[in-house]
Order: structure tokens, then sequence, then C-alpha cells
């Protein structure tokens, strides 16, 4: 029974609000450090240095390399004692003091052995399976009890330490400070803040920031949990969590370097109780909150106090679900904030929809016969005050019978175990929506099937009346799926994976980047005239939202866009699709009432891209990478976990150890995040015709001459986000095959966006900097703009004009961008048309760490 579940958990709420680091049985010197931290270290000696750094020059150096490479050193200097890899190993845990706590935990992996009441245990309270290896204890008369299964708990507090303990990671923990009353000033002078930049700008932070809830040096957590997939042919799930810092400004945050995991919990079965498995991380972090955590201030040269603060705690739709306690998506009370609008279900099913216009047909399903929503109004999410309330109603329940009501009414299920770390966002203010998967996922899913025509059809309803479903018919699908195959070429490499071709591959395992590619890159170009008017004219709208709503900056103005648009587009999707069908009600998707919170969530804690899935699934790619050992995933990933979090610690505590990354040869840097690539002109040659016009013009306003100039052309320039342009002059001679074309930019001209064709030359030596020759497009189809909702940039291919060839400075360029042309049918005015795509969350991607490598192309 569920009720039993209230018990458990509740018990694990009173064991955290009572936490003490005397009760998790650490090590001495660990205990030592945690409450009484010194001046890190110093490692003076060359050789441990060299085992240092040599450990470190990969990522997951192997055992059989490291030796190999310290035998071949010994055998040139015998004199110098170079650490084995189990010694450096031990030496890395001694200088960090971070440290993994092992727990005993199920055989089927459906608990944990932790808290009050499972920690006594000897069998599964679930399975009944025992705890111990049964023929190791009747070999040793009882004496060794062996666990069948074990999972790894990664310490935090040895890791905030580290973070703060050097003059370098404590400048950098002052962001969230200097940043916090920045805002603020901008706030009182305004009355609002300008532009989002970041989670500290969300009103819930500044809020906890004012009440005094949050100090100057408190380090402020965020925490996400997911399960991940290892391998893609074979069952092989798990669940981990991650803690992030919002002291550390997002270039550096999202980093592999910055992000450290919690836990592992070892798969492929999903727990049954999650809780368990999150108790021992959770009660750290609660005995830190309760006693305090003093650091050593590496910029003080000095011990101050601090108290962890957890901002907020992330998952996709179903963890949350799992790990907050409220019904899942599909529930009467559904929403991921907890709006209060009651979903409604057909005849017959036990699945609810938030359709939020009751449906006009002969509807008659008791407890779902509310009055349509105005969607205009707010729908503000549910207070920790009335969460208070339903869930002790829900705690009080004495029958199943009479649980199952009170879930249905209030949408609460069961008690989270984050209740018990009170210096917290309240519950359920801490757990914010996942951009990631709702706009990324679970939208262009759901639009590729009403496209389609794979949705559902229930009678009396018929496909035949589906005016959207433009690609139902195969040839037209086949032949759509072609168009976007021939995006690929167009498509820069930054934009990671193009979309294959969807009529073959997306019922393949097709990517979150490939849909978000398709559907908010491609969709408004490539569905123009295919899609009827009405429907591709809504679609764009949901486009402009998205594009808006991954932004990792975005303004005042820009958030009440957003919500306009969302409302407007919720309203008009129930009126074109759903059409108040009791038949189509499961049209009416969680994911597509999500959108009415994007822009007052944004207010509520920050661009959304800020707390979204995004470094959780990086995470997971990072630790599968490093995986060895086939035959036992779980347990190799728990080790790589935890030298992850020991080489983090590392990392900041010993700067010196980290390898300098080599810059690149033949790499010109132009100033601010700016990068003049090989190759070049191997000579300086004259530049003739318009090109040599224009150029000759620009650098008039001295007295040289430069009518007979020569100049060196570049081949590629690196952008502060991580892409990389490259001239035309060198691009176009690769057939189209072979290419992924990165000569068209976003640039900044004449105080306005505009986009062209790019090339780059060094300019005579006693003027600095870097020149780009831009052959500008014409400006976008304006009919086209505006019925689009600003999402298609359709350019006629017209000759050049006499003006469109400019010379500016490459820090003018914002952005590499596709040209793709449009299919025929689309053309403009009956001439060769391309429409402009940009890449979708490009700057957090960079922020993630993933950015174009720099190779050095041929000459």
């Amino acid at each position: 029974m569920l009720i039993d579940e209230h018990r458990i958990v509740t018990a694990y709420i009173q064991a955290l609000e009572n936490a003490s680091l005397d009760h998790e049985n650490l090590p001495p010197d660990v205990l030592q450090r945690l409450r009484f931290p010194e001046k890190p270290p110093s490692v003076d000696d060359p050789d441990i240095l060299l085992s240092l750094r040599l450990y470190l020059s990969s990522p997951n150096i192997a055992v059989g390399t490291y030796s190999a490479i310290r035998e071949a050193i010994l055998l040139r200097h015998p004199a110098h004692p170079i650490l084995s890899f189990d010694q450096v190993k031990k030496k890395i845990a001694e200088i960090t003091g971070v440290v993994s706590v092992v727990e005993d935990m199920c055989i089927n992996l459906c608990m944990a052995y932790t808290g009050p009441l499972f920690s006594p245990l000897d069998k599964c309270h679930y399975c009944g399976e025992p705890r111990y290896d049964l023929a190791v204890l009747a070999e040793s008369n009882g004496k060794t009890k062996r666990p069948r299964q074990v999972y790894h708990t990664m310490l935090l507090g040895p890791q905030l330490q580290a973070q703060r303990s050097t003059p370098e990671g404590a400048r950098e923990m002052l962001y969230r400070l200097q940043e916090t009353e920045r805002i603020l000033r901008e706030m009182k002078e305004n009355g609002h803040i300008l532009k989002y930049k970041d989670a500290l700008c969300g009103e819930q932070y500044l809020k906890a920031v004012e009440r005094g809830e949050i100090g100057p040096y408190d380090p402020v957590l965020v925490l996400s949990i997911d399960d991940a997939q290892l391998y893609h042919d074979k069952k092989s799930d798990c669940w981990m969590y991650i803690w992030m810092l919002l002291d550390l400004r997002p270039g550096i945050r999202y980093l592999k370097l910055s992000v450290n995991p919690g836990g592992i919990i070892p798969g492929p079965n999903k727990p049954k109780n999650i809780e368990s498995y999150m108790y021992t991380g959770l009660h750290h972090l609660c005995a830190l909150q309760r006693e305090g955590l003093p650091m050593w201030d590496g910029l003080q040269a000095a011990v101050i106090d601090t108290r962890p603060y957890l901002a907020l705690e992330t998952a996709d739709t179903p963890g949350l679900s799992t790990m907050s306690g409220f019904v899942g998506h599909t529930g009467a009370l559904g929403c991921r904030v907890n709006c209060g609008v009651r979903g409604r279900r057909r005849p017959g099913t036990s699945t609810y929809y938030p359709a939020h216009m009751k449906p006009v047909d002969d509807y008659t399903v008791p407890g779902c016969l509310h009055d349509s929503i105005d969607l205009s109004r707010p729908l503000p999410p549910l207070s920790p005050a009335q969460y208070a309330h339903d869930l002790n109603d829900v705690l009080r329940c004495t029958t199943q019978a009479e649980f199952e009501h009170l879930r249905k009414s209030t949408g609460t299920a069961k008690p989270t175990i984050f209740s018990g770390v009170k210096h917290a966002a309240p519950v359920p203010s801490g757990f914010p929506l996942d951009v990631m998967h709702a706009l990324g996922l679970n939208i262009p899913e759901l639009q590729y099937m009403l496209f389609r025509g794979t949705m559902e059809c229930v009678a009396p309803d018929c496909k035949s009346t589906w005016k959207w479903a433009a690609f139902m018919k195969d040839d037209v699908w086949k032949e759509h799926g072609k168009t976007v195959a021939i995006a690929r070429p167009y498509l820069p490499n930054s934009f990671d994976r193009p979309p294959r071709n969807p009529a073959e591959k997306i019922n393949s395992g097709y990517k979150s980047a490939e849909y978000q590619t398709y559907m908010y890159g491609l969709g408004p170009g490539l569905f123009y005239r295919v899609l009827p008017n009405e429907y591709w004219s809504h679609f764009c709208k949901l486009v402009r939202v998205a594009r808006l709503a991954y932004q990792h900056k975005i303004s005042f103005e820009e958030v009440e866009t957003v919500h306009k648009l969302s409302v407007e587009y919720v309203g008009e999707y129930e009126e074109l699709y759903y059409q108040g069908l009791t038949s189509r009600i499961h049209f009416c998707q969680q994911s597509i009432h999500t959108l009415l919170h994007l822009a007052p969530e944004t207010v509520r804690g920050g661009p959304l891209a800020y707390h979204s899935q995004y470094p959780m699934e990086h995470t997971i790619g990072n630790l599968g990478l490093e995986i060895k050992q086939p035959s036992n995933p779980y347990g190799n990933l728990s080790q790589r976990a935890v030298i992850c979090c020991q080489v983090n610690a590392l990392k900041v505590m010993i700067p010196d150890v980290t390898r300098t990354k080599p810059q690149p040869k033949n790499v010109i840097d132009v100033g601010n995040g700016y990068m003049v690539l090989h190759p070049h002109d191997r000579y300086a040659r004259p530049i003739t015709g318009n090109e040599g016009l224009v150029i000759a013009s620009y650098l008039q306003g001295d007295d040289e001459d430069y009518s007979t100039m020569r100049l060196v052309r570049s081949a590629r320039l690196r952008l502060p986000n991580g892409q990389i342009a490259r001239s035309m002059w060198k691009e176009r001679k690769q057939s189209l095959q072979h290419v992924r074309m990165a000569r068209n930019v976003k640039l900044k001209l004449d105080g306005k966006l505009a986009f062209g064709e790019v090339q780059f030359y060094f300019p005579p030596i006693h003027r600095p900097g870097m020149l780009a020759l831009v052959t500008i497009y014409p400006d976008p189809d304006p009919t086209l703009l505006e019925k689009s909702h600003h999402t298609l940039h359709a350019i006629a291919c017209k000759l050049p004009g006499p003006n469109s060839l400019r010379v500016v400075s490459v820090k003018d360029i914002r952005s590499v961008v596709g040209m793709v042309p449009m299919p025929q049918h689309a053309w403009l005015d009956g001439e060769s048309t391309v429409f402009v795509v940009e890449k979708l969350g490009l700057e957090l991607a960079y922020m993630g760490g993933a950015e174009e490598p720099i190779d050095d192309d041929d000459d």
C-alpha cells in the first residue's frame, strides 16, 4: 500500500531534520577536515607533481598505460620515485579529502539499506531477497557479512571546501555575490530586471536573499537527477544525481570541471524506493546545514562560516514525480508546477489530459465537467502553504480508498524527502520546469505525429477530417524526408548532428538535437506551402516561443512576448486540433500546457535553460565514455564518478597540476574571444575587381595608397561562442557532398542584424585587427517574416547589388548560421530561395564545453 510509503518517507524526513556528521561514521581525518579546515597542502615535490600530471594527462588513463610510462621514466631517471598508479590515486584522495560512502542495497535494486527503518534489515523490504551473501555468511559462521550489492555516494562537503580553498577558486565563488548585488541595483533603478541572464535573476532566489535566508558566502546548490542509458543496444539503465554551484559564473558552472556527481544508483531495474538511495547524500547536506560548513577561503586566507543552500531540484517529468511525491503527468492534476488545472479523460480510460476547453459534444465523465479555463488569466504554481495543507490531508488517510480519492483531488501522492532539507527553497518551489524535454523532445514528437497523421484516432473521429496531416500520404512524406536530408551540407558542424531523413530514421533513435534542428530550425522553411496556411502560421508561433525560451539571455520584453505567444498558441492549438471533441482529448498533451508556464517560470527562476537537464545529459555522456569494464559497468561507473569528484577538487586546489592546453599552431588572437585559425595564404596577393575596390575604400583614411595593395587571405575564424566561420574562397573548393557550410554568418551592420557570406583578410601591418569582407544577403521577404512570427527569414537569391559587398571588423560577426535552400514549390517570385537556420541553444552548449575542434585544414 502507498500508505506504507508515507510512513517510510516520513521516517527519512525526520532523520534529515536531526542530521549530524557524527551519525555518518566518517573516517576521522575526513571529519576533522570538515569541521576544522586548513590551508590546502602545497605540493612542492617535483616527482609527486609529475605523478599527478601523468595521471591527469588523459581523462581516463588506463593502469597499463600509466605503468608503462612510469617504467620508461624510471629507466631514464631511476633516482626519481614516480608514484605507482595505486599510490597516485591514494595521494589524490589524501590531498582533496574527497571520499565516497559505500552503502548496501538490494540485489534487485528495490531499496538501499539506509535510514532508521531500512538500515537494520537483513532482507529487502519489497522483494525479500537477502542483504548478504549467504554462502559467505555460512562459511564464516555468521561472522563475515558481505553485501550482495552496494552503491556509492560522493560526499559534498569536501568538494565545496576544495572549491574555495585557493585564491583562484575563492575569486570564482564571488560571482554570485557580485552578480546578486548588480541585479538588485538594476531592479531598484528600473523597477524590474532588464535582461534575465542567469538563474540568479529568478524572483525566488532574490527574495530568499532579501529575507536573509542566503548569506553572502553560502554555497547555493542545484541538484539534478536522471536515469541513464549506458549502452545503446543492451539493458543498462541506472540512476545518478549531480551537484552544481550557482556561485560560479555560467561560463564555468556547467563544465565537467565544475559539475560533481553526487551518487550512482546501479541498474538495470528502477528503484522502488528512490529516497533510500538519496538519503545518504541529503543527510550529509543537512548535517552541513545544521552544523555549518567552515571553509578555508584562499582570498581572505582565513576560515569562513557557511551554510549550503539548496535552491533547485531538477529532473525530467517521470523523474520529478518519483522524487517530488506528486502524481505523474497523466494524473488529474499532472501539471509540473502544480498550477491546479484539472485534466479531463475520455470515457472508459484512466489517463488525464489538460484540455482547457470543455468538450462541446455529449461529454459526461464525472470529475471532468469543469468549465473551460480562461488562458489569459494567471495560473500560479502551488504555494508551499497549500502544499502543506494538501499533504497533511493525504497523510491522515487511514484506508487505501480514502488515499486514492485525496491523491486525485490534491495531486499529492506522498511526502518528498526534500521536505527534510530545511535550508532550501520550500517544497514545491524548488522543482522547476525542464525545458529540455518539454520543448526539445516532447512537443517536436507531438507535432510530428500530428503532421504525419500517426496520432491515435478514436471513433467517431476520422483521419480524413485531419486537415493538418499534410504528410499522411507516404509519397508526400518520402519527398519531404529528402528535402530534410538535402539540408545537411548547408548546416555548419557546430549544429551537432544534422537531422537525418525523417522518412527513414525518425522511428529509429531520432535524437533530441535532430528534432530541435528539424522542427525549430528547418520547420518554418520546409513546412511552408506544405501545411495549410493556418496550421503553418500557428506552428511558426511555437517556433518563435521555443527560440526565445531557449536563450541564455532573455530581455524583459522578450519574456512578455513568450507569454503572449504561448497563450495564443495553446488556445489556437485546441481550436485547430482538439476542437472540443471528446475523441481528441488525448491531443492535449501536458507538454502543450507547459508552454503557459514558460514566461512565469522564467521570472520565478531565471532563463529556463540554466536549470534544464542539459548538464545532467552531459555528465551521463562524459562518465559513460569512461567505462572500461562492460562486465561490471555499474561498479566501474561508480569508480569513475568518485575519480571525477577527486580530480575536479585536485585541479581547483593545485592549479599547477592541470595540463595546459597547447595553443594550436598558427592561431592569432585578435581579442574578445576571436581567433584567426590556420590555414592562410603563403604569400600576400593583390585583391582585384570590386572586392579590391571595397577593401581599398574601407582602408582609406591615412596617407598610404591602397590602389596596389596586397593582402593575405585567411580561411577560418573562431568566434567567442565556439563556432568556426570559414572563408568562402576556401570552402567553395570542396564538393557539396564533403562540406558542412560555415561561410554564412549573422553580423551587426549599421546597428542592426544582417546575414552574409564571409571571407577574411589580414590588413596591412600598420592596421591592426582582422578584416571580414561580407557579401550581404538581401533583406528577407517582409510578408513571410510577418506571417511566420519572425521565424522564416526567406531570401530570394538575386544577383548581388552594387552595395552588397561590405568590409567589417571580425568582431561584428555574431554567429555562424545555415542558409538552406527552400523547396522549389516555395520559391519567392519563381527565384531560387534560401532561408536562415540558427542553432537552438548555441550559447548553452558552449557553456557546457561543446565547441568545434581546432584541427588543421589542408592548405
